[in-house]
């Protein structure tokens, strides 16, 4: 009788990280999405659409993943293995996470300025203050419940965080030649930012790029808008 070999089910992660040089391709990744270079990385934001989907043939063709490994299935997998959403239909991935909660809207007049926010806004029918993190809100929000005070924690799009990061981030283009980010894959001069500015912008979600067109950098150069 001849004999047989049962084959067991294949582990991709298994497959995956036989391989000597795929758990720097992760490192990678995870360095690239992180949330301190999602909200500084010009080039990843520029790829984005609203639900902060990014090609993957883009992140494949990065430099930092591009000397790794060329082999599209193995970006894919080790985005997989980083804990990204990958979409089949549109071969796009993303990372899914909360925005902080800083904002808290209160319905009473009163000087709020023991409660240590970094801004204190009048609306049209309540005060909205605005923390630095969400700790210091979820503090402030049970300091005023306590003292029987009408207050909501206000909650924030991941996308309009990032827009709002990306905002204070633009100053760094502003007031230098070049636009460094510590935690970027990469290191922007001038011009190859208006060079990515260019080939980005025809398809850069709205609000991206009326955020962009405030730079200066992008003033001072008319022949790309």
């Amino acid at each position: 009788m001849q004999n047989t070999q049962i084959l067991k089910p294949l582990d991709l992660n298994t497959l995956f990280s036989a391989k000597p040089h795929n758990a720097e391709l992760v490192a990678v990744l995870k360095r690239l999405f992180s949330l301190e270079n999602l909200k500084q990385d010009i080039s990843l934001i520029c790829k984005m659409d609203n639900d902060l989907w990014v090609p993957l043939s883009f992140i494949a063709d990065l430099e930092p993943v591009r000397t790794l490994t060329k082999d599209y299935r193995q970006v894919r997998e080790a985005c997989k293995v980083t804990g990204l959403e990958y979409d089949y239909e549109t071969q796009s991935v993303r990372k899914v996470f909360s925005a902080p909660r800083t904002k808290l809207a209160v319905w009473k007049e009163g000087d709020f300025s023991e409660l240590g926010a970094l801004s204190v806004k009048k609306q049209r029918d309540c005060t909205l203050l605005q923390f630095q993190t969400e700790e210091q809100t979820l503090q402030a929000y049970k300091h005023l419940r306590a003292a029987e005070c009408n207050c909501l924690i206000e909650s924030t799009s991941a996308y309009l965080f990032l827009l709002e990061e990306l905002q204070k981030n633009l100053g760094q283009i502003e007031q230098c030649e070049l636009y460094k980010c510590l935690n970027s894959i990469k290191t922007y001069e001038k011009q190859e930012f208006l060079e990515l500015w260019k080939a980005c912008s025809p398809k850069m979600p709205p609000t991206f790029k009326l955020l962009f067109t405030k730079c200066r950098v992008i003033k001072r150069n008319p022949g790309v808008n």
